[in-house]
């Protein structure tokens, strides 16, 4: 992929492994940097080298996004994860539908659903956000950020 702030050449991989693991790196040129959690721990190491263990929110918020992820939203009830629908929005031009979803550590996340294809549309909580729908570049093009 190519980077297109910068131009630099790159990529890009999410591993997801049940129950919960999950690795998020990137490369881009020489530096790599990764994001994992394991079930227990959150570490980063940054394009430096450094590995750093994340505590507090920043924590709280990649084990949220990694147990969403490898989930595929089954069994929130087993995980006493509460589920709120919030009601119709407009995101952009489209219809959704919003639902809440609670995590027994009191971070939340929205989606949103098109309602005619009920795919999720967007996602966001916490300190990201994530778009989906008419906001996705196809990778196809080589091209990303």
């Amino acid at each position: 992929m190519t980077r297109v702030s910068d131009g630099k050449t790159g990529a890009f991989t999410l591993d997801l492994r049940l129950p919960i693991a999950t690795t998020w790196s990137s490369s881009w040129g020489e530096q790599p940097e990764i994001l994992a959690y394991n079930g227990k721990s959150v570490w980063h190491l940054s394009p430096q080298g450094t590995p750093v263990t994340l505590l507090g929110e920043e924590a709280l918020q990649v084990e949220a996004t990694s147990f969403l992820a490898t989930s595929h939203l089954l069994n929130l009830k087993k995980n006493k994860v509460g589920i709120a629908y919030v009601g119709a929005a407009k995101v952009g031009s489209r219809d959704t539908v919003e639902i809440e979803f609670t995590m027994p550590t009191a971070v939340k996340r929205q989606f949103y659903f098109d309602i005619s294809s009920h795919l999720l549309f967007k996602e966001s909580g916490g300190n990201r956000r994530r778009y989906a729908g008419d906001h996705l570049r196809r990778l196809s093009s080589g091209k990303c950020c």
